[in-house]
């Protein structure tokens, strides 16, 4: 969980490169190396004396998290959720990042424990912002307070022999220490059917980021295998949400987020984008190795905060992680920290080599980038990329409401955003988007509802001409019984139903059988391809359209697949026919990875004169097949 202390900002040296790390062999120690053999880290210290000065930090702590508390209830009381979970985030903060150690006071951790609970049961009844956590799964981190994996010393020495004996097979560009903690960790990974179960789910979802990961660590110089760090924090689930709050493959705090860069408001939560948090997670890992000089400290920091490390190091009078973990001044969680994300390393280069066969990672997730204008409903790119809605969604985990972000302070078309589409359909998003009116590009902002006593969630839709399910997924609400008079209700416009509606609704008046269309005065190639059900790609290809097209009363449009082309060509404003050089033609022979996308790049032209050459009928295209190109 990347949190931030409020001391720790004050100890980063922001902007300082950290140096680029070379492969380095197994068991590289520490600065100050841990004792031979196995490091036995002791369980909690209940008896040791006890530091007067941490009493008063205790009291200090819990007065200033039970103030931000206070303060959201009465923002939440005055109608405004969003700020009032400002607040809760940082009452939460104030207890992890208060250099004190929940485990070695039980009185802190139990005013801990209240406020989660005091929170949540107010989150509950809140559905008038929704946070997009309704789909969010439990982060893996959270096991890390409540577990104390062990290991016999007979089966420590049968791993530590194997591993050495295998040693030759894989380099680290993170110092690699194997000692019992590590191998409990390998041990509890192998065998435990839980962890076991997360480890297979976590290696298989690494496919998706690790070359945009390994590509944001080289950029900053950092080592690829802090990779392992989002693997123990999130299993790369996007939606990972842990009960402190943090959120995303890398588990941002909302603070720390902000910090380096995340935006994070009612539209949108950036620490579930993949590559903007990673962005983030490698600006922040960078300043604390510059703080610490040490990989291992640096991830501890990571977990609780800069500033708990280094009051660690002065109560405790040690300088590495395993000589402050063996003591009282370091949190369970952060003693398990490291020691996991070793063991994920030490497993995840080799699986088979662990008893994990036949696992394999799944394909890179791949995308291309459009910019539009703010807000634009999903439902609208989805159409133009011909894909559905809930594909653009999986792509746009950072999204929460459907809907691309509003300009400053939420006026419509102020801003712009970029939304992740499928790889090979942004040049023909893009080209059709271009082409939209404003009033189909700039989705109506969302209006709200307060809730009067006797008013149900149906009644409230179909006052409003939304159906339940749109009304429920816009508010985060799983049980309409919760319903509760006074709550505030956003009420989207422009969501899918509300374009499946008008969809209806335009195809009654149009022959849909018809393989032509005849454009009447006023219409767009928009509210065409919505009547006869067809994309607005399929009308550009059988059309022979591209950038530029004018539509005129009494045309003739393909609303039909056929070879045949229709009677009357459609105008553009740069050629009826996709443009063919004076160098004329050449045949290109499609090799494996190709796609449209590239192609038309490489040859400076579009996806949709291509597609028109060749007679493409969608995006496909098959390795060895031949395409002719009009190229300079």
């Amino acid at each position: 969980m990347a949190a931030l202390g409020g001391a720790a900002l004050g100890v980063l040296s922001v902007g300082c490169t950290a140096p680029k790390h070379q492969a380095v062999a197994l068991h590289a120690e520490p600065t100050s190396p841990p004792p031979p053999g196995a490091v036995s880290l002791p369980g909690p210290a209940g008896d040791a004396p006890s530091d007067p000065s941490e009493n008063e930090d205790v009291d200090l702590i819990v007065a200033r998290a039970q103030g931000e508390f206070d303060l959201g209830v009465e923002l939440l009381n005055a109608g405004d959720a969003e700020q009032a979970r400002e607040h809760w985030d940082h009452a939460v903060e104030a207890f992890l990042n208060g250099g004190v150690s929940m485990q070695q006071e039980p009185r802190l951790q139990q005013a801990f424990d209240r406020i989660l609970e005091d929170i949540a049961a107010l989150e509950k009844g809140i559905v008038d912002a929704p946070e997009g956590d309704s789909e969010a799964e439990p982060a893996p981190v959270d096991d890390l307070l409540d577990i104390n994996p062990t290991i016999t010393p007979k089966k420590a020495e049968d791993k530590r022999e194997k591993i050495t004996r295998r040693s030759g097979e894989s380099t680290y560009d993170i110092p690699m220490v194997v000692n019992d903690k590590v191998l409990a960790w390998v041990d509890l990974f192998q065998n435990n059917n839980v962890y076991r179960k997360s480890f297979m789910g976590g290696f298989e979802r690494y496919g998706l980021y690790e070359p945009m990961i390994h590509g944001v660590m080289s950029e900053e110089g950092l080592p690829f295998d802090l990779i392992y760090l989002a693997f123990l924090e999130s299993t790369y689930k996007t939606n990972a949400y842990s009960r402190a709050r943090a959120k995303g493959i890398w588990q941002f705090m909302t603070t720390t987020g902000r910090q380096y860069g995340l935006r994070i408001d009612r539209y949108v939560d950036e620490r579930s984008h993949p590559e903007k948090s990673t962005r983030a997670a490698a600006r922040y890992l960078k300043d604390l190795y510059a703080t610490f000089n040490d990989w291992h400290l640096a991830m501890a920091a990571y977990n609780t905060g800069a500033g708990n490390i280094l009051r660690g190091q002065r109560r405790s009078g040690k300088k590495d992680y395993w000589s402050i973990a063996a003591t009282r001044y370091m949190h369970r969680d952060t003693k398990n920290f490291v020691p996991a994300i070793l063991a994920l390393a030490l497993m995840g280069k080799n699986p088979d080599k662990y008893g994990f066969s036949d696992l394999e990672h799944f394909a890179p997730l791949e995308y291309d980038t459009v910019t539009v204008e703010g807000p634009a409903r999903l439902s609208l790119i989805a159409r133009l990329a011909d894909v559905s809605v809930e594909e653009l969604r999986n792509l746009n985990p950072h999204l929460r409401r459907d809907v691309t972000p509003p300009g400053p302070a939420g006026a419509p078309g102020s801003g712009s955003y970029e939304v992740m589409v499928p790889r090979g359909t942004g040049t023909q998003v893009a080209e059709a988007y271009a082409l939209l009116p404003r009033s189909e590009k700039i989705a109506k902002l969302d209006s709200e509802h307060t809730v009067r006593q006797g008013e149900t969630l149906a009644s409230i839709a179909a006052r409003h001409g939304v159906s339940v399910n749109e009304l429920a997924r816009a508010n985060g609400i799983r049980n309409p019984r919760n319903l509760r008079a006074g709550a505030r209700l956003v009420v989207p416009h422009g969501g899918s139903d509300s374009y499946a509606r008008e969809t209806r609704a335009a195809r009654r008046d149009y022959d849909t059988s018809a393989p032509y269309h005849t454009v009447r005065r006023g219409e767009t190639l928009s509210a065409i391809s919505r009547a006869y059900g067809v994309s607005l790609g399929r009308l550009y290809s059988w059309n022979s359209m591209g950038s530029g097209t004018i539509l005129k009363p009494g045309m003739r449009i393909r609303v039909q697949p056929g070879s045949e082309q229709s009677a009357q060509p459609v105008q553009t404003a740069q050629a009826a026919q996709p443009v063919q050089t004076a160098q004329g033609k050449l045949f290109y022979r499609v090799k494996p990875g190709d796609n449209l996308f590239q192609i038309a790049r490489r040859y400076g032209t579009t996806v949709s004169n291509i597609k028109a050459w060749n007679k493409i009928d969608g995006d496909t295209i098959r390795t060895g097949e031949t395409l002719t190109i009009y190229s300079d």
